[in-house]
């Protein structure tokens, strides 16, 4: 305070004359944290000296023996039992315990909670921040609406940064069981300075928000194949039995459709050889028929030529013509029957080729399906917004030591 440098200014113009109080005002007033301003009688100015690491112990006032240990004659003696008490007490703060009826006074703004303490834990409470929070992930594509939440623990440190997010762990007891009040004849542990402020809780919102921002997301599978996204915290092994699922409902799907496909082939090639048996049928009759009537007429020709009744040349031509018609006829007939005989072939032939391009395309299939089974997934990780990170309570909790 403007104050206490000015009382500062005072004690060094007493000690050395030569201070010029205006550099010294303005060097008070630009001192960043740990850095000290050391002015030396024997060197020709101030210093400014920086340290990593700075403690105040703040005993706080004396007790009642004290005071009256320093108030009687023998201020010697009282005066050296004050100073090994202050010893003990430092000792005390050093090894991190401070006496269970010297518990830190914070302001009334900053929240406090106590863990339960087991009968057979160490009487010694230590300090961490609490933090119960929530963040959502939501996406369009894939479509995710998820709400997570979070119950840290995370410890202080003495260093640059006094939370130390990274080696937070979870609460373990339900957040409505803290108390409000310690146990008796409890020590406490050494407290970092910020945690002091009421400022630093609004910091530590801010930066709980940052971390989870950064830190925590939820990854989201997708197989572009099936189309087929996996649910928030879905495992992989779970999701690919889901896959296997969609995927052979796909194959009997697509199998389906396939002999759709081939069905009305198949039933056009059937009935076209179906057809063609018949016609085949028709024409060996016909070829039958054109055969004895071909046999019959020639030997009728014969038959009137050498036993019949005295016929005229011209009529035995006659005769003889027809049959030879006749025989031409059954010919023909047989070779239709031949080329009916060669067009069924073909038919047949289709046929075979048909269903080898059915067994074909249903191997392709298969082949297709399984290797969607194998193929490697994507990833979509989804962050929260910022704007969609919240805080429900931050506070200081003191929690036994043994917890830790």
């Amino acid at each position: 305070t403007e104050r206490d440098k000015e009382k500062v200014l005072e004690g060094l113009k007493s000690a050395s004359g030569s201070v010029d109080a205006k550099e010294l005002d303005n060097i008070l007033s630009s001192l960043n944290k740990r850095n000290f301003l050391v002015n030396n009688v024997h060197d020709d100015g101030p210093e400014i000296v920086q340290t990593r690491w700075a403690m105040s112990y703040l005993r706080g006032p004396l007790s009642r023996d004290e005071i009256k240990r320093l108030s009687n004659g023998n201020s010697s003696s009282s005066t050296e039992e004050v100073s090994d008490d202050l010893k003990e007490s430092e000792q005390d703060a050093t090894n991190g315990v401070t006496g269970g009826d010297n518990r830190p006074a914070l302001k009334p703004s900053i929240k406090e909670y106590f863990l339960p303490i087991d009968k057979n834990s160490d009487k010694v409470y230590v300090p961490m921040l609490l933090v119960s929070g929530w963040a959502r992930f939501s996406r369009t594509r894939p479509p995710v609406d998820v709400g997570e939440t979070y119950e840290f623990l995370v410890p202080f440190s003495e260093g640059p940064f006094p939370v130390l997010w990274d080696k937070h762990r979870q609460l373990s007891v339900d957040i409505n069981n803290l108390s409000s009040k310690p146990e008796e004849g409890i020590n406490f542990g050494p407290l970092v300075s910020q945690a002091f402020d009421p400022k630093s809780y609004a910091k530590w919102e801010k930066e709980f928000k940052d971390w989870i921002y950064k830190n925590k997301s939820i990854d989201i599978m997708k197989s572009k194949s099936l189309k087929e996204n996996s649910y928030p915290n879905e495992s992989e092994r779970d999701f690919r039995i889901r896959l296997q699922l969609a995927a052979r409902e796909k194959r009997d799907e697509l199998k389906d459709n396939l002999r759709d496909k081939y069905k009305s082939k198949f039933s056009r090639l059937q009935s076209k050889i179906q057809n063609q048996e018949h016609s085949i049928e028709r024409e060996k009759m016909q070829a039958q028929d054109a055969t004895m009537r071909s046999a019959l007429n020639i030997g009728a020709s014969i038959l009137g030529a050498f036993v019949g009744r005295r016929k005229t040349i011209s009529g035995n031509i006659r005769r003889a013509s027809t049959a030879a018609r006749s025989a031409s006829y059954a010919a023909n007939q047989q070779g239709d029957v031949a080329f009916a005989e060669s067009k069924l072939l073909e038919l047949k032939s289709e046929m075979v080729d048909l269903e080898n391009q059915f067994r074909k395309d249903m191997t392709e299939l298969e082949s297709e399906i399984t290797s969607i089974l194998n193929e490697e997934l994507d990833t979509v990780t989804i962050r929260a917004k910022k704007s969609d990170i919240g805080v429900k309570l931050l506070a200081l909790v003191w929690i036994p030591s043994a917890s830790i």
